[in-house]
């Protein structure tokens, strides 16, 4: 007997039967690339966001954040995506060397600090706590971790001051960490810092300071160690003060910049560039001010700048006129370092042993303390930032030119 199904019945009919277990195996989800991220919400009515962190041997790891809504969750995955994109690794194996040398390269820029600042937190970084703490899994380190580190540093003798801002770097960089969910407390921030080896700031005495200014006299540098001496400016102060900044006949100068120490790019791949003088904002922002000079001080300026007018004219075309007060013999920016070699030269032979520079900044306050100047004064002259360094509250009002210290010092150095 003949069938009298048609060939479209017979193409329907194998259209309805069921596939075979081949036929009906589903096609392999496509692999998320890194920085890939999906939300979803569990059973219990928790919210998820999941990204991709890394594509290991074909296999992938993933990090993940709960929320209680799903507005919760949209964020965290905006937060880990960010993340991703700016290089910041959220693998749960992530070590604390690891995590510092990307925060170090993406965070840490984008902050607004100076370039020196920023080489100084990567110089805190390398030598003390990669080779410390730098192996320890960022979600491992424990607050006894970073005391470990702190101490073994005091065993070393190194300054409280060297421990204080290793431990800084730490709790800034940790913080990123705490904010972005990689861990869920700061531990260096909890750190107890130990006591290091205290080094008093020294101050020359008045006997001292007579004696270093005998043993400059003639010092093509002499000018810049006085204005240091009977005002109390910073190095890079001195350093950065242009011409234009001091009147001579009203006996004033004006500090409005300094010279700072540019380290190399930290991000470049090349080769260690040589650091660059620049000119730069003082230290903060009192230190903008402007300061009555001691006759001392007019005495040795007008000196010097009759001084650098035979330097200008005898390097002809060789000279960089940056209309700088304190240069080098070719005009250009003094390197500190040279500085610095140059006064311990002279506190040598004038037999007070080895002097930084800046304790010259030390000695004009005590000086000016020890001869009962207000310390309300002594800060505005100064520049300090803050009254903890003059042991006064804090006055809000700055006055425009600070003078009232011309006095002991034209008295003192007579």
């Amino acid at each position: 007997m003949q069938s009298s199904t048609t060939p479209l019945a017979t193409e329907k009919l194998a259209r309805s039967m069921p596939k075979s277990p081949k036929s009906r195996a589903k096609r392999k989800p496509k692999a998320r690339t890194n920085g890939e991220g999906t939300l979803f919400q569990r059973k219990n009515g928790t919210w998820v966001a999941k990204i991709t962190v890394s594509i290991e041997g074909g296999k992938q790891k993933f990090k993940s954040m709960n929320a209680k809504t799903q507005e919760e969750a949209s964020r965290k995955l905006k937060e880990l995506t960010s993340e991703a994109s700016q290089g910041i690794v959220v693998d749960g194996a992530l070590t604390v060397g690891a995590f510092l040398n990307d925060w170090g390269k993406t965070i840490l820029p984008a902050r607004n600090i100076k370039a020196n600042t920023i080489e100084n937190y990567h110089n805190s970084i390398n030598s003390h706590i990669v080779p410390a703490i730098g192996n320890i899994k960022l979600s491992a380190l424990k607050v006894k971790d970073v005391e470990k580190m702190l101490q073994n540093m005091a065993k070393k003798n190194m300054s409280h001051s060297t421990m204080r801002i290793t431990r800084s770097v730490l709790i800034i960089a940790i913080k990123y960490a705490e904010q972005c969910d990689m861990v869920p407390k700061n531990v260096a921030s909890l750190a107890t810092l130990p006591r290091g080896p205290k080094r008093e700031s020294r101050a020359m005495t008045e006997d001292q300071a007579k004696l270093f200014l005998e043993s400059a006299r003639g010092h093509r540098l002499e000018a810049a160690w006085v204005v240091m001496l009977v005002t109390g400016l910073r190095t890079g102060e001195c350093l950065g003060l242009e011409w234009d900044a001091i009147d001579l006949k009203s006996g004033t100068l004006r500090v409005k910049q300094a010279l700072v120490t540019q380290g190399r790019d930290l991000q470049s791949t090349e080769p260690k560039t040589p650091r660059k003088l620049v000119l730069g904002a003082p230290k903060t922002p009192k230190s903008n001010r402007t300061i009555a000079l001691p006759n001392l001080a007019i005495r040795a300026l007008r000196s010097h700048k009759d001084r650098q007018a035979v330097e200008i004219v005898n390097a002809g075309d060789k000279w960089n006129h940056s209309n700088l007060v304190f240069t080098g013999i070719s005009g250009k920016p003094i390197n500190p370092s040279n500085f610095r070699r140059s006064f311990v030269k002279v506190t040598e032979s004038a037999g007070l042993g080895h002097w930084h520079p800046h304790e010259l900044r030390h000695t004009a306050v005590s000086l000016l303390s020890a001869h009962s100047l207000p310390l309300q004064h002594i800060a505005d002259m100064a520049g300090h930032s803050s009254t903890r360094m003059t042991g006064e509250v804090y006055r809000h009002s700055i006055q425009p030119s600070v003078s009232a210290h011309v006095a002991p010092m034209d008295a003192i150095f007579k």
